[in-house]
């Protein structure tokens, strides 16, 4: 079971780092993982649909983090048809995860980071007070079934989001463990909070580049 850590009060690169230590993570691993998604969604250009650039950043830090944490063991795992990366010692599962007033800090509760509405599977394992059945865990076609040891690590694992907030400088992140939600399915309670630096954009991106003259004027919101 994973000793909770202590809120981050002030989101410095080397109290980030030494919190996800703990996990064999770091700032720049989890940068990393991020990068790909924010580069891709920023340079797309007006035609795009909206909710474009959301599902970048989350299918593309998805991806990015099951890759680079399997080669230090971690595993992904499908209980009730989400994917969770978990911890090879069963320390945390990560899932990637939207939101607002991400990196927020302080005493005031509405500056809190806000998902958008989450389902069963995040709410189960929020207020579940005993280990997830195993008829709940479900293997989703395009995921190799996981190691027995996993599945069993994955009902009781603590669930951690990993929260992003895309803004016209760049990419606001965290790595918080959620504890309660609304009526209406969105998170907005929290354990542990591990606020990260900013992920900067690149330099050589611009935010609804259009490089095609007069296209389809489609306001995109960042999330």
């Amino acid at each position: 079971m994973v000793t909770l850590l202590r809120a981050v009060p002030e989101p410095h690169d080397g109290d980030a780092d030494a919190l996800l230590a703990e996990f064999g993570l770091s700032v720049e691993l989890l940068h990393q993982v991020a990068r790909p998604g924010l580069s891709k969604a920023l340079n797309r250009t007006r035609a795009a649909n909206p909710g474009a650039q959301s599902n970048d950043l989350y299918q593309d830090t998805s991806e990015q983090l099951r890759l680079r944490l399997s080669r230090t063991g971690w595993e992904p795992v499908s209980v009730d048809q989400q994917i969770r990366t978990v911890h090879p010692e069963g320390k945390m599962a990560i899932v990637v995860a939207s939101a607002d007033h991400v990196g927020s800090i302080g005493g005031d509760p509405k500056r809190g980071p806000i998902t958008r509405p989450k389902g069963p599977a995040t709410h189960g394992a929020i207020t579940a007070s005993f280990p997830i059945s195993t008829d709940g865990m479900l293997n989703i076609p395009e995921l190799p079934p996981a190691k027995p040891q996993f599945q069993e690590l994955a009902r009781t694992a603590p669930l951690w989001m990993l929260l992003h907030e895309l803004t016209m400088t760049g990419l606001l992140l965290e790595l918080s463990q959620p504890a309660g939600y609304r009526s209406d399915g969105r998170v907005d309670k929290w354990g542990p909070r591990i606020v990260l630096p900013q992920l900067n954009a690149p330099s050589d991106t611009s935010m609804f580049s259009d490089d095609e003259g007069d296209g389809f004027d489609i306001p995109v919101q960042p999330r």
